[in-house]
């Protein structure tokens, strides 16, 4: 949670934000992470630091594999190696569920306007060196600036 909380940190002052109102962190259920303990961690730690008092999402990433043999994507369950509903086949092709990153960012200002950073990397939080995720350069994230009478009127929907 240390490095998500710097991450922020060195995007706040990318974008001259003094306050993040809202972070939205995409967990896949392969990533192993207990959502609790990451929102405990995060409340412990986020105090002091320029996410205080922001709110936080969690956005949980389904398993899916692919089969190459009938090009089905289909859930799967907590196993990597996964049976194709469709064909029979088995597969390892897991296509999502690992992820664990930053998936958005909301800043505010005194003046309460609202920016929102979206980050396609889910790379911010690094997982346990035994998961795989594949990375992409950090300063992937995008600006989508959009300014808001108040934060508490923001509504976002899924990436």
């Amino acid at each position: 949670m240390q490095s998500a909380l710097e991450a922020i940190r060195q995007q706040a002052v990318k974008y001259d934000a003094t306050r993040v109102s809202r972070v939205v962190l995409r967990v896949g259920s392969l990533a192993g992470v207990d959502l609790d303990a990451l929102r405990f961690a995060y409340e412990a730690l986020s105090p002091g630091s320029v996410a205080a008092g922001a709110e936080l999402e969690i956005e949980c990433v389904e398993a899916r594999a692919h089969c190459t043999a009938c090009r089905t994507d289909f859930a799967v369950g907590r196993s990597f190696i996964c049976q194709c509903p469709a064909c029979g086949t088995y597969s390892g092709d897991i296509r999502s569920g690992r992820e664990l990153g930053i998936a958005r960012l909301e800043f505010s200002d005194e003046d309460q306007s609202v920016s929102k950073v979206e980050r396609a990397d889910p790379s911010a939080l690094k997982t346990p060196a035994r998961t795989k995720v594949p990375t992409e350069p950090h300063n992937a994230l995008e600006s989508t600036r959009s300014t808001r009478s108040s934060p508490n009127q923001t509504q976002m929907g899924a990436a």
